[in-house]
């Protein structure tokens, strides 16, 4: 659980926030303002979809569908660049890394922890989730007015350091489920 919590943690600190993604296409004038809810829309569509399709693959492969997590959350920074259809398809991964977090990484919990304190572990998860989400997006917040690449070294360092702890994850094994 520890390490799966240090999983979380590491995957959605550098989760950029989709308001800064359309801060950052209006004020760069990448699309237009009407555009924006369009992307997010796109965005919300491919989350719906990767969260009913990596639930199933969940629900057969334990937590190693979780290893894509940090690539979708890298791709993202996709959505930072001024070519619309680069801003398109990493706001598409943008919603799948969402559909990713929305699905399985809160369904592990369940896996993990027996009923009676699974209160407290999906307590524990999503404080620990809003911190990561906070932070990440704070710090992002403030590089993003500094300079958009140091937001992408922050994103990339942050997702490294996801997927190395996810590897670790898989290999200590605990990809088992608790007996029921």
């Amino acid at each position: 659980y520890r390490r799966y919590m240090l999983f979380t943690f590491l995957a959605v600190l550098g989760f950029a926030p989709f308001p800064l993604i359309g801060f950052h296409l209006a004020s760069q004038h990448v699309v237009s303002d009407a555009t924006v809810p369009l992307i997010f829309a796109l965005a919300m569509a491919v989350d719906a979809l990767v969260a009913l399709v990596t639930g199933r693959i969940y629900d057969r492969r334990g937590l190693q569908v979780l290893i894509v997590v940090p690539f979708a959350t890298v791709a993202v920074l996709l959505a930072f660049t001024n070519t619309p259809w680069m801003v398109w398809l990493g706001a598409a991964f943008w919603g799948g890394a969402m559909g990713l977090q929305e699905s399985t990484l809160r369904a592990a919990v369940a896996d993990m922890i027996p009923g009676p304190k699974r209160g407290t572990a999906y307590g524990v998860f999503n404080a620990l989730y809003g911190f990561a989400l906070l932070g990440g997006s704070a710090a992002m917040g403030a590089l993003y007015g500094v300079s958009v690449p140091l937001l992408v070294g922050f994103v990339a360092f942050a997702e490294l350091l996801a997927a190395l702890s996810g590897v670790g994850m898989l290999r200590a094994g605990e990809t088992r489920t608790l007996p029921q």
